[in-house]
């Protein structure tokens, strides 16, 4: 599968989810950027856009192996991921002008 990225990558950041609480990017890497690749690897992840926490139950469900591209800073600056499975998670964000 071909997958494109248009935009210049302004920072990187591997965030590991290894317990239950919620994280958010960077906030110095995310404020440079206009939009965010995020990949999730390990177990899956829930997402929240609205500066409220994801959890367990709460957020948008991402599998392994999915990519979500935030499209505007206010979602970077408000991202919250958690885990979704029993093992750890890992979010790959490519920050992009």
């Amino acid at each position: 599968m071909l997958r494109t990225c248009a935009g210049i990558a302004v920072g990187f950041q591997t965030l590991t989810l290894s317990s239950n609480a919620a994280a958010g990017l960077d906030a110095a890497q995310a404020g440079r950027a206009s939009r965010a690749l995020c990949t999730i690897e390990g177990s899956g992840a829930r997402v929240r856009f609205d500066g409220s926490a994801a959890t367990s139950s709460a957020g948008h469900k991402l599998a392994a192996g999915e990519a979500i591209l935030l499209e505007h800073a206010d979602q970077i600056a408000k991202a919250s991921f958690r885990r979704s499975g029993p093992t750890p998670c890992i979010v790959q964000a490519t920050f992009l002008q």
